[in-house]
């Protein structure tokens, strides 16, 4: 019988919950997309957010923003998950570099999760499309509105900082007058 560690724990619950949330995340992106899309921008590209949303040509047709986007964004995790996977189960790997491969799945996890949180709260006050952007020093919010008062923009903050665990200042937002 073998005694697991501490790390050994983290990584396993760490690989569970992701992979329950990415198979979340793949049945919620499912359900908005009802064609197939064309990805142009990739999560990457975000920065700064004001500048690559103007630039994104994204018609209906494709899907809009909101969609390609939560695609996009679930296939770079993918691919980040699959390789982090790789060096943890890499015996060639040192114990180190697979710590630090299975902490950033845990980073991963959090940061999905947080994201899914503040978009369905976002949606549960009224706006029809959101995206929430969580990275390690700010987190953007994308909301499908043509204008927001002052109030509205205080109340997106203040849920989106609550659901992510961020102070104001470190939230921007971006508003979109089209899906």
């Amino acid at each position: 019988m073998m005694v697991m560690g501490r790390k050994e724990l983290l990584k396993m619950a760490a690989i569970g919950i992701l992979t329950v949330v990415l198979i979340l995340g793949a049945i919620s992106t499912v359900r908005y997309l009802q064609q197939p899309v064309s990805v142009n921008q990739v999560a990457a590209d975000f920065n700064p957010v004001e500048d690559s949303v103007s630039q994104t040509a994204v018609t209906a047709s494709s899907g809009g923003f909101f969609n390609e986007y939560r695609l996009n964004r679930d296939r770079m995790r993918s691919k980040q998950v699959e390789m982090l996977q790789d060096v943890i189960n890499n015996s060639g790997s040192d114990a180190k570099t697979r710590a630090a491969a299975g902490m950033r799945l845990v980073d991963i996890t959090a940061a999905m999760e947080n994201e899914l949180k503040a978009e369905n709260l976002i949606k549960a006050e009224g706006y029809q499309e959101c995206v929430i952007m969580v990275q390690a020093d700010s987190t953007t919010i994308v909301l499908q509105s043509p204008s927001m008062q002052p109030q509205q923009v205080k109340r997106v903050k203040e849920l989106v900082g609550q659901a992510v665990n961020s102070s104001p200042d470190k939230l921007s937002l971006v508003t979109r007058g089209q899906p």
